[in-house]
């Protein structure tokens, strides 16, 4: 795990929004993610950090670049496929984190929201999904039920699910459609 950190911080060091055609960045985003989902701790924890960074440099690129590059589609298209809609937890922390990276930055907010209307019922689902499951791992059986959904409600407000999606559709260049699509989803998730 030693080497993987050396390679990333050479390699991390050199990528920049001139040269970031140099580099294939969709094939070293899909090996940091595979690494991510490992079934080795430290090479986990490299990884992460290391999808951490790269999302930094990410940003960077869409925010100074001169134009798009066209891979950062391809990566958008692979977070929410294989991460965003996966059902394995670590994959979803991973994704989630790199979204709310990217929500953070208006120029890769911007790229993120053509999808958001794919993004924002997927969304939505996981985010009551896992404050639920969240809430109730802390709290005994003991519990009453109305507790738990009243903890499983503010637990939902805060958390970065909520805040992506309200950074997408609170965007003044979110699409109509998505807006209207999104409310009736909404709506449910406040009933809840």
């Amino acid at each position: 795990s030693q080497n993987i950190r050396k390679i990333y911080c050479q390699l991390f060091g050199y990528i920049n929004p001139s040269n970031c055609n140099m580099v294939k960045m969709i094939d070293l985003w899909n090996i940091t993610l595979r690494a991510c989902d490992d079934t080795r701790d430290n090479v986990r924890r490299v990884a992460t950090v290391a999808a951490k960074d790269l999302c930094s440099i990410t940003v960077r690129i869409v925010s100074e670049g001169d134009s798009v590059p066209k891979w950062i589609d391809e990566l958008i298209t692979l977070i929410i496929n294989d991460y965003i809609e996966s059902v394995s937890t670590p994959s979803l922390i991973i994704g989630i984190s790199i979204l709310h990276t990217l929500v953070k930055n208006e120029n890769a907010l911007t790229l993120l929201l053509k999808h958001a209307a794919r993004m924002v019922p997927i969304l939505i689902q996981k985010s009551a999904i896992t404050e639920q499951i969240n809430v109730s791992k802390g709290n005994t059986r003991n519990t009453d039920y109305a507790s738990m959904e009243k903890d499983t409600m503010e637990a939902t407000k805060s958390s970065p699910f909520i805040e992506i999606l309200l950074r997408l559709l609170e965007s003044d260049k979110c699409p109509r459609n998505v807006l209207e699509e999104s409310t009736p989803l909404i709506g449910q998730l406040i009933k809840r």
